[in-house]
């Protein structure tokens, strides 16, 4: 059974239905956001946020997926080279970006930023910043 919450066209099934509480109950995910139960939407939440701020800034936004499960939040030019950007709403692995940069005469990569809830960082290939830095990423 799904419930509309103050007229809210998308509706999903909550957590804690999942988990029996109140079993059949179902929340809109805008209204959980709204009262701070992020749950599985928060790494979905900091992806819009970082597409957002590209769109603002005149990027055009790139995805790369393949079949093996390979997944890359966006491709984009900075520097004048190719860098994979991966987004991380917790301190998360970057293994899709990790294999592509382990093979440079296929993917022709220069590196990887890494946006999530860091400090400013370098470790080999791989940029790290925080999510609120993105908009500095502006040298094509």
């Amino acid at each position: 059974m799904f419930a509309k919450i103050r007229n809210c066209p998308f509706i999903i099934r909550s957590e804690r239905a999942a988990e029996g509480e109140k079993e059949g109950k179902c929340y809109a995910v805008q209204y959980d956001i709204l009262q701070g139960n992020l749950y599985g939407y928060k790494g979905a939440i900091f992806e819009n946020l970082i597409a957002d701020i590209f769109v603002k800034m005149g990027r055009k936004l790139y995805y790369y997926h393949k079949d093996s499960g390979l997944e890359i939040d966006f491709v984009t030019r900075y520097k004048g080279g190719c860098y994979l950007v991966e987004v991380k709403a917790t301190t998360g692995n970057t293994k899709s970006a990790k294999t592509i940069l382990a093979h440079p005469e296929k993917y022709h990569v220069a590196g990887v930023i890494k946006l999530g809830q860091y400090n400013v960082g370098k470790t080999d290939n791989i940029l790290t910043i925080p999510l609120y830095l993105g908009f500095l990423l502006i040298e094509y």
